[in-house]
């Protein structure tokens, strides 16, 4: 098992040293007990970290990523011991619908706001889906029936909210809008200077300053040849989503099928 203070000190950020530290003193307590525990809610690549590093410490441990949904944006890590059966992690969805008349159209920023509002913090809740009047937020299930009570008013909107398991017409459709570019070839540089729009330049500078990450862990080499599958995300820019290669145009570029977040 590695040395857990080692590791802490080896990151810069102070609330990621934060975020992973409580995430290893949760794998250390599922490794004592015998039960599952879980992370707070956190960006994919924080979440990615702290599985990479419970990995080294907790060898025994199942450590899996959650969000409520598949691709999610915000994430749960959970710290499952050996022989567990149980898998569910402490997730639940609430709906918030307004009319359709004579309100404002929900916004993510203002829905946030409003849950914070209630004294939620923001490491209990996950993604916001929001669909013409309606939305649907991720929360710990401890916080769920306490915000479908309490929250009233998004902005100047009354809101009506419940708990619900009606997931699937939300999250079936996250990310269907595929597209297709073209780039010079597999390598990741050239994969975000197409999905993206940026210049292929910019996107070397950005792998080498470290805002590149693939498959949520960080990467040091423009090089790195993609493949179906991957995802691909520049920190403050955006994500993508390797579908699939689909051979060469008549100017020998590569043409990708993929999902832009």
């Amino acid at each position: 098992m590695s040395d857990k203070n080692e590791l802490l000190k080896s990151i810069d950020d102070s609330r990621l040293r934060l975020f992973v530290a409580k995430g290893l003193d949760r794998a250390e307590a599922a490794c004592r007990r015998k039960e599952p525990y879980f992370s707070d809610f956190a960006d994919p690549v924080s979440a990615a970290r702290l599985r990479a590093l419970a990995q080294d410490c907790f060898s025994e441990l199942d450590i899996r990523l959650w969000g409520g949904y598949e691709d999610a944006e915000r994430l749960m890590v959970g710290f499952f011991p050996e022989f567990c059966e149980e898998y569910d992690f402490p997730i639940e969805t609430v709906l918030i619908s307004c009319s359709a008349y004579g309100t404002e159209r929900l916004s993510h920023r203002a829905l946030l706001g409003s849950v914070l509002g209630l004294g939620i913090e923001r490491d209990r809740t996950g993604d916001i889906i929001l669909r013409e009047n309606e939305a649907l937020i991720f929360v710990e299930t401890y916080v769920a029936d306490f915000v479908a009570a309490n929250l009233e008013k998004v902005g100047r909107t009354r809101v009506g909210c419940a708990v619900t398991e009606d997931t699937e017409r939300f999250t079936q459709t996250i990310g269907v809008n595929e597209i297709i570019k073209t780039a010079a070839s597999e390598r990741v540089d050239a994969v975000i200077s197409a999905g993206l729009g940026i210049s292929r330049g910019k996107a070397s500078d950005a792998v080498k300053a470290g805002k590149v990450f693939v498959n949520w862990q960080q990467i040091t080499s423009s090089s790195k040849k993609l493949v179906p599958g991957d995802v691909v995300t520049l920190r403050g820019t955006g994500r993508l989503k390797i579908l699939d290669f689909l051979g060469k145009t008549k100017k020998d570029r590569l043409k990708i099928k993929l999902i832009k977040y």
